[in-house]
């Protein structure tokens, strides 16, 4: 297999390698993760746990990352609800999307039909 080079140039100068990077959304309020209803957090919570099952059996050299991403993302987004005073604001910018793209946020998500009127 051959290898090519990108010429793309490193922007950071960390040299921490980590398996997974990630960045939550703290604004706008409405496209924060805590925005979520608390029954669709928990579900989410679940399958962040499942993944960091998944990893201690199929990938042992980064459970300690995959640790503290998991619990990380978990707590931030359990720590607080948005959900009263940003879920309408987050359905009508969302329709407004999928007007635009002429797509529907149901098709990727059909479990948001509870919340989504």
């Amino acid at each position: 297999m051959e290898i090519k080079i990108s010429g793309f140039k490193k922007i950071n100068s960390t040299t921490r390698r980590p398996i997974i990077t990630h960045h939550v959304a703290h604004h706008p309020k409405h496209l924060n993760v805590r925005v979520l209803p608390d029954e669709y957090k928990k579900e989410i919570t679940e399958k962040f746990y499942e993944f960091l099952e998944w990893i201690k059996n199929n990938n042992p050299t980064v459970v300690a990352q995959a640790t503290d991403i998991v619990n990380g993302v978990v707590n931030y987004m359990n720590s607080e609800s948005y959900y009263k005073e940003y879920w309408n604001e987050f359905v009508s910018y969302t329709k407004k999307l999928d007007e635009i793209r002429q797509e529907s946020i149901l098709d990727i998500e059909p479990k948001f039909k509870e919340y989504i009127k």
